[in-house]
C-alpha cells in the first residue's frame, strides 16, 4: 500500500508540474502578445506624429487642397488603428491577468503536491528507521541471549 501511495503522490506531483508548465507557457505567450500590441501602438503613434508634422509642413507652404486632404484622411485612419491597438492592449492585459491567475493556481497545486510527496517520503524514512532500530534491537537481544546462556558454549 505504501508503494502505491507514494506512486500516486508522485503521479499527482508530475501532473501538477505539467499543468504549472502549461500555465507558465500560456502566461509567457500572453505577455508576448501584450508586448507586441504595445509595440504596434508605439509604431502607430510615431506614424501619427510623423504625418501630423508633414501636414503642418504642407499647410505652411503652398500646397494643394487634395494633398492636405489625403494627409488628414490618412491621419484619421491611423487614429482609428491607434484606438483599435488600445483595445487590443486592453484585451491582452486581461489575458495576462487571467494567465497569471491560472499560473498562481497551478503553482499552488504543484507546491501542495510537492509537500505531500515530501511528507510521504519523510513518513517512509521514519518507518524505515523504526524497522532498522527494531531489527537491530532484535539482533542485540538474540546476541545477548546467546552470550548470556552458559550451557550453549
Amino acid at each position: 500500500m505504501t508503494g502505491q501511495t507514494k506512486s500516486i503522490w508522485n503521479t499527482l506531483l508530475v501532473t501538477a508540474q505539467r499543468k504549472s508548465g502549461i500555465a507558465h507557457n500560456a502566461m509567457q505567450q500572453a505577455e508576448q502578445r501584450k508586448q507586441q500590441a504595445l509595440d504596434r501602438r508605439q509604431k502607430i503613434k510615431q506614424l501619427l506624429i510623423e504625418y501630423g508634422e508633414r501636414l503642418k509642413s504642407i499647410q505652411s507652404e503652398n500646397h494643394s487642397t487634395a494633398e492636405a486632404t489625403n494627409y488628414r484622411e490618412f491621419i484619421t485612419q491611423l487614429q482609428e488603428i491607434y484606438h483599435r491597438a488600445n483595445d487590443e492592449i486592453t484585451l491582452a492585459e486581461r489575458g495576462c491577468n487571467e494567465a497569471k491567475k491560472d499560473l498562481l493556481t497551478a503553482e499552488q497545486a504543484r507546491l501542495k503536491h510537492q509537500k505531500l510527496v515530501q511528507r510521504e517520503a519523510d513518513k517512509q524514512n521514519k518507518r524505515n528507521q523504526l524497522a532498522e532500530v527494531k531489527a537491530t534491537d532484535t539482533q542485540n537481544m538474540i546476541q545477548f541471549n546467546i552470550n548470556s546462556n552458559p550451557h550453549r558454549q
